[in-house]
């Protein structure tokens, strides 16, 4: 559930290099930060927020930050997105606070991974050009 990114809405193929935002073409409007330049949809259903202690085990789970710490993807966690229904085709870890704070990029889609000393909470982001 949230806002994923959708590209070009329009029926018809629209040049959006000549669209003008308060006067500013769209390059300057984008760079002016007045708009983003990926377009948006809210899509329903399944939020994509969730938590885990990967087995429980506390030994499994320290494991889990430690391997996320080298920027690889535990398979313990892996298996956690497929389990709610997010698979992952493609991941790639970037590590935001080594111990931590993660971040898993997958196609279109990052997650925030964040540990607690208990838990993993996963949370989805569409990607956006602006950070």
């Amino acid at each position: 559930m949230g806002w994923h990114p959708i590209g070009n809405p329009f029926i018809l193929l629209v040049n959006v290099a000549a669209l003008e935002f308060n006067g500013d073409n769209f390059a300057t409007a984008v760079d002016g930060d007045l708009i983003e330049s990926v377009l948006y949809k809210w899509v329903k259903g399944n939020s994509a927020t969730f938590t885990t202690d990967v087995g429980g085990d506390t030994d499994t789970i320290e494991a889990v930050a430690a391997e996320l710490d080298t920027a690889s993807l535990p398979t313990e966690l892996n298996a956690e997105f497929t389990a709610n229904g997010l698979p992952l085709t493609s991941p790639t870890v970037e590590v935001v606070s080594t111990g931590s704070d993660w971040r898993i990029h997958d196609g279109d889609t990052f997650y925030d991974v964040t540990y607690n000393g208990n838990s993993f909470k996963i949370n989805q982001k569409p990607i956006s050009t602006k950070r």
